[in-house]
């Protein structure tokens, strides 16, 4: 089954936004627009043609990025990432809530889809309030609309004074994965040269009776 994780992929619509709206000054990308793929098994990545965003509230933005690699056998494996961003009424209240839904498709060469799955995140708060995968996924979409790609809604002008988000590195999912590793390495290493003799616990690593105090 296809899982998403929602804070990832928060980080990677806030990423790719970054990037269209400083190739794109009217935040409508007109062709492809080379991006960092989903994980090192995809060579290829691009935010396709047409996808949109502006700083209106009223408008959808939508941005679908395309990540792709070779499958023996199979010919192309394609990984889409397609992000909506509204505001939505949710439960029975009149108030209206920004919302980014973002669901995957994985599909080989020829249309037919291998998996599917949908996460919508609440932008208030940062949370996910509905995660599906599979069938659920696939008539949540349909159901919500989200399925058609509306450029027409897309509000060129509110484009004006648009600065790009300030994007942590350690929000970064790949930054994160590569510094566990650093950290396994390190943490292998000093039980080499400890004779197996480290701990560690939420507040630091003990090597050989040493305590180093985890940084805050």
């Amino acid at each position: 089954m296809l899982t998403i994780d929602p804070q990832r992929a928060l980080f990677r619509f806030k990423q790719a936004r970054n990037e269209l709206g400083q190739r794109a000054p009217d935040g409508y990308l007109l062709g492809h627009l080379d991006t960092k793929p989903l994980d090192s098994s995809y060579p290829r990545s691009e935010i396709f043609f047409g996808s949109h965003f502006d700083q209106n509230p009223n408008t959808e933005d939508r941005i679908e990025i395309w990540n792709s690699r070779p499958e023996p056998g199979k010919g192309e494996l394609l990984h889409q990432e397609i992000f909506v961003q509204r505001t939505e009424r949710r439960g029975w209240t009149f108030t209206k809530t920004p919302v980014l839904h973002c669901y995957h498709v994985m599909m080989h060469t020829g249309g037919a889809i291998a998996a599917l799955a949908l996460v919508s995140i609440d932008l208030n708060t940062g949370q996910p309030f509905r995660q599906e995968e599979g069938e659920q996924a696939s008539r949540t979409i349909g159901k919500q609309g989200l399925w058609e790609q509306r450029p027409v809604q897309h509000d060129r002008s509110s484009m004006a004074g648009w600065k790009p988000e300030l994007l942590p590195a350690e929000a970064d999912p790949d930054w994160q994965a590569q510094t566990r590793e650093e950290v396994t390495r390190m943490a292998e290493a000093l039980q080499g040269e400890s004779g197996g003799v480290v701990r560690m616990d939420g507040s630091g690593v003990v090597v050989g009776g040493v305590r180093v105090p985890r940084r805050s």
